[in-house]
């Protein structure tokens, strides 16, 4: 992924992380940091990505106590469900 589908796909997840913590009535103030940490994992190449980027998300909220429960992929609406299909499926691909 170059730097421009780094920004869409962090984009993608910090507005369903946002559109869905807002429709469960949670106060979501501090999405720079969340971003920050998206983009710290999904820069480095592939093989280096430890992490899903929902692991990336629940661990964010939860560890700054913002949601407790586990967010997935189909609760963040389609455009980021795509966006992380599309990059797991560019993952495994980088592997073939």
């Amino acid at each position: 992924m170059n730097s421009e589908d780094i920004k869409k796909f962090v984009n993608s997840l910090i507005n369903g992380v946002s559109h869905f913590l807002n429709s469960k009535g949670v106060l979501f103030e501090d999405a720079n940091q969340l971003s920050a940490n998206l983009l710290e994992e999904f820069s480095k190449p592939f093989v280096e990505q430890t992490k899903t980027p929902t692991q990336v998300i629940n661990e964010y909220l939860h560890r700054n106590n913002i949601y407790k429960d586990s967010i997935t992929p189909q609760n963040l609406g389609e455009e980021a469900l795509r966006e992380i299909i599309s990059w797991g499926y560019n993952k495994t691909k980088h592997y073939e």
